[in-house]
């Protein structure tokens, strides 16, 4: 839940963003649109390192990645950032789908027995709820404040709050 809260408080925000800070609309559009097509990537990628390795440790760096790819729109103002921009596109959008699968199976590992249905249907109830809140609570923050920094705060202490609720090592 805390995941979609801070992918969808940003996302679904990102062009209008762009757009506020001078880019070009058409440029806005395809690099939302690549960040898109790096998910897939993002997820076969992810899922790779954490099967030959630390399935934590990967998801870590998933969220790491999409923090800092949240951090990355922070210096923009203007069309000479695109740098920043296609940093955003790299750390965001090849990490923003690659945590379900893996925290999939660390939920897997760790609650096996009868109650897992229960305890997958809750997450996958709190994925929902969260995409939900967090396009709204994003939406709602940009009205209240006029601008994305809050935003930006808000999305990047979601994906650190809901980093932490890993625990040990499955």
């Amino acid at each position: 839940g805390l995941t979609s809260l801070g992918i969808f408080a940003i996302a679904p925000q990102a062009v209008v963003f762009l757009l506020e800070r001078g880019m070009d609309a058409a440029f806005a559009a395809r690099a939302v649109a690549v960040a898109g097509f790096l998910t897939p990537l993002g997820m076969v990628g992810f899922s790779w390192l954490a099967d030959r390795g630390s399935r934590k440790i990967a998801a870590l760096l998933a969220y790491a990645c999409s923090i800092a790819g949240v951090g990355m729109l922070a210096p923009v103002n203007g069309p000479s950032d695109e740098i920043f921009v296609w940093a955003y596109v790299l750390l965001f959008g090849g990490s923003q789908g690659s945590r379900g699968p893996m925290i999939s199976t660390l939920a897997t590992l760790r609650y096996r027995g009868p109650d897992f249905g229960k305890i997958y249907g809750l997450i996958s109830i709190g994925t929902g709820i969260g995409g939900f809140l967090g396009a709204w609570i994003g939406g709602l923050l940009h009205d209240l404040t006029g601008g994305y920094d809050a935003v930006m705060i808000f999305a990047a202490c979601a994906l650190a709050s809901a980093a932490l609720t890993l625990g040990s090592e499955a």
